[in-house]
């Protein structure tokens, strides 16, 4: 048996430490793919912190969880994204309200702010992929695996993942380019 499965069965016997010793090598790349996709510190804390704890409810609920660090980073950006939905949603919803937040953006250059609503844009749109090109885009160009990394985690053929990703990018193409041209009929 691994160390990774012996941490976990460690921790259902109820070792709490063994938990800690479980996640702490993770954590740093954790916090840096839940900062990748949500660009805030205190957005990625509450996702790796979100993670942490579904992922210790999981664990102690008996559920078997194979490649942990796979299984782990994919849960990170789960709730990255859901953060992402969430902060959207307000968004929308504020600026259906007609509140806006002019005090965050004043400061800001116009090219920030232009480049910070592209990102949200182009979040949205990955967001509307379904889960599994949703992983793979993230994985690859958030959290910059290569793909025989990807092919590790996921337990998948670098080959597999190469057509997959190349399916998932497709698809987000095709979304923006929809939109664009949904844009383009509402100015013309």
């Amino acid at each position: 048996m691994d160390l990774v499965q012996d941490l976990i069965q460690q921790c259902q016997s109820g070792d709490k430490e063994a938990f800690g010793k479980l996640v702490n090598p993770y954590i740093k790349k954790a916090y840096a793919t839940a900062f990748s996709i949500l660009k805030s510190k205190e957005s990625a804390e509450d996702a790796v912190q979100n993670s942490l704890l579904e992922a210790y409810k999981n664990i102690m609920a008996g559920k078997e969880i194979r490649m942990f660090p796979s299984w782990f980073f994919t849960l990170v950006t789960s709730r990255s994204l859901d953060i992402v939905r969430r902060t959207s949603k307000e968004k929308a919803n504020c600026e259906s309200s007609g509140t806006y937040e002019i005090a965050d953006q004043a400061a800001l250059p116009l090219e920030t702010v232009l480049e910070k609503e592209d990102r949200l844009n182009l979040l949205e749109k990955i967001l509307e992929l379904p889960e599994k090109d949703r992983i793979l885009i993230i994985l690859y160009y958030y959290q910059e695996l290569t793909i025989r990394e990807i092919a590790s985690q996921l337990v998948k053929k670098e080959g597999a993942v190469k057509t997959e990703l190349c399916r998932a990018r497709h698809k987000l193409q095709s979304k923006i380019k929809s939109n664009l041209i949904t844009f383009q009929r509402l100015v013309n």
